[in-house]
């Protein structure tokens, strides 16, 4: 399980076109959707060399066509991003991985905790739509989280813990704006660097640095902490990382690594107004609270956003949906640009289930034949085809047997495309391309 199982929209599409199919070409043709680790998928094992687990909570999400709980392509079933409460659907790129705490029945390498027996089955997913810039800054992720232990969970916070380091790690600020559940980096000063753009080595960005949200799509922002390293500056020891079990669960809960609170002003550490978020103000409002107006110094910063979720019970399953994005061209220093109106839209897309978003199965299915234009054909050598103002994600070639002879998934930026048929056999092949605006084909006839 120490991997990732990668899948593109446009091989589903492809796949999906091309049925029926033999396991033999399910296979050969489209392995991503082949060996997607979906349950009781009859593949899996000779693709991996190792069986999948059955489990009533499911492993990678799919399509499930004649609704049997089964994953088997060959009677049409497809990986899907699932979340609850949306309608599945099927981005530009999705990858699924698994991943727990058990270590063996070891204790947790770094605080020392003893295991807690979570499952965190991980979706990551992207778009590629030329009408929403913002999604194109965006990597989404599902945290599917199950307790496999045998006794409940008294109090559980689910936690994303970050170390953004925009660059140089050292300059930078954070922030959270809890009315959109968002916590954020941004670079302190209009330069990325100390000094100028230099970071003893580490690469910098030679223009404005970009701001990097994180935010909770299905859950509240419940708390927003941002410790320091403690070997950068002089911060107090209390608001550097922690270093066991207890410090952890502090931080997770809402206060400071020794259990004193959250404060209001300065760098949210011995003040008298407890609060839940640090730094919750724009940081282009003078009079707001933001590292900014505080004016704090240099220092190596993590951010750790959390959710209250309480007891979960043996074999319960929870669900953290989460947009990560970047923004470029912040008005900096303390200007964060478009930043919030940025994940206002993405909030809103996931709040209308991701509908009218760009898919490669959400377009028209199949379009014209001459929607392409092809010559020669018949030919020997080469074939140029031109496919204009479409956005191709891929395309393919089959043999008279359904055999895919070649693929190309990149190099579409100009408007044609140069195919090499030297080293196939005489005969007829069928050309398929997959576009942002559905999938269409094209005979083509090689002589020799």
């Amino acid at each position: 399980w120490d991997q990732h199982f990668r899948v593109t929209g446009a091989e589903i599409a492809g796949f999906l076109n091309a049925l029926p199919l033999t396991p033999a070409d399910l296979k050969a043709q489209f392995p991503g959707v082949a060996g997607w680790p979906g349950h009781a998928n009859p593949y899996f094992s000779e693709i991996y060399g190792y069986d999948l687990p059955l489990n009533s909570q499911g492993l990678a999400p799919f399509f499930d066509t004649n609704q049997n709980g089964s994953y088997d392509p060959i009677e049409g079933d497809y990986p899907a991003v699932q979340l609850r409460g949306i309608p599945l659907f099927v981005p530009a790129e999705m990858v699924w991985s698994v991943f727990n705490d058990q270590n063996g029945g070891a204790p947790h390498s770094n605080s020392g905790g003893k295991p807690f027996r979570a499952e965190i089955q991980l979706t990551t997913w992207a778009f590629n739509c030329a009408d929403q810039p913002v999604l194109n800054n965006t990597l989404f992720t599902s945290h599917k989280i199950i307790n496999r232990g045998a006794d409940p969970v008294d109090s559980t916070f689910i936690g994303i813990w970050a170390d953004v380091d925009l660059g140089c790690s050292s300059d930078d600020y954070a922030g959270s704006n809890p009315a959109l559940n968002t916590m954020y980096a941004y670079n302190q000063d209009a330069v990325d660097g100390m000094p100028g753009n230099e970071c003893q080595g580490t690469p910098t960005f030679p223009d404005a640095a970009p701001v990097q949200s994180i935010t909770f799509l299905n859950n509240p922002l419940s708390k927003f902490i941002a410790p320091n390293n403690a070997g950068i500056g002089n911060p107090p020891l209390a608001t550097t990382d922690p270093t066991n079990p207890s410090e952890i669960f502090n931080f997770l809960s809402g206060t400071w690594r020794d259990g004193s609170p959250l404060t209001f002003g300065g760098n949210g550490f011995g003040g008298n107004v407890p609060v839940d978020h640090l730094y919750s103000d724009d940081p282009a409002n003078p009079n707001g609270w933001s590292m900014c107006t505080a004016n704090l110094g240099f220092s190596d910063r993590r951010i750790i956003g959390t959710s209250k979720y309480g007891k979960l019970l043996p074999g319960q399953i929870e669900e953290l949906n989460i947009a990560w994005a970047f923004h470029p061209n912040p008005s900096l220093p303390c200007g964060l640009g478009t930043t919030f109106s940025d994940v206002a839209k993405l909030r809103d897309l996931y709040n209308d289930d991701f509908a009218g978003v760009c898919s490669p199965l959400s377009k028209a299915p199949v379009l014209p034949a001459d929607s392409l234009t092809l010559f020669p054909n018949p030919t020997a050598t080469t074939a140029l085809l031109r496919y204009g103002a479409l956005q191709p994600f891929s395309l393919r070639a089959f043999d008279a047997a359904g055999r895919m002879v070649f693929e190309k998934t990149a190099g579409f930026e100009k408007k044609e495309t140069i195919i090499e048929t030297a080293t196939l056999a005489s005969g007829i092949y069928t050309l398929q391309i997959v576009t942002d605006q559905g999938v269409a084909t094209k005979k083509l006839a090689v002589v020799r």
